[in-house]
């Protein structure tokens, strides 16, 4: 399992805390109290505190992303060199529109 953090987040009522790794990979731990997700918190190193406290000390699974999961699904970066098929021409005004996304207004121009 990775062991460098890139965020998380306790649930009090779930007593869950998902955990998202640099790596993209997401697991959630069971029955973690909210005492423990504190001195996550306020730990200095939070992988260190993370390998010591919480990986093999509470039941987990892994989270897939997408719809519905709970765990944001990956954005690609804006422009056509990110895309999976690029438009043959690119204008100032899709190039804003695209930078906007998922913005609900789209960009305006004079």
């Amino acid at each position: 399992m990775p062991t460098s953090i890139q965020s998380y987040r306790h649930d009090p009522e779930r007593r869950e805390l998902t955990v998202t790794f640099r790596t993209g990979r997401v697991y959630v731990f069971a029955d973690v109290p909210e005492e423990v997700a504190r001195r996550l918190d306020g730990a200095a190193s939070k992988a260190a505190f993370f390998s010591a406290f919480v990986r093999d000390h509470y039941d987990c699974w892994r989270v897939e992303p997408g719809p519905g999961s709970g765990v944001p699904t990956p954005v690609r970066s804006a422009g056509p060199e990110a895309m999976r098929d690029p438009p043959e021409e690119w204008d100032v005004v899709d190039e804003a529109s695209d930078e906007s996304f998922p913005a609900s207004d789209p960009p305006s121009y004079p």
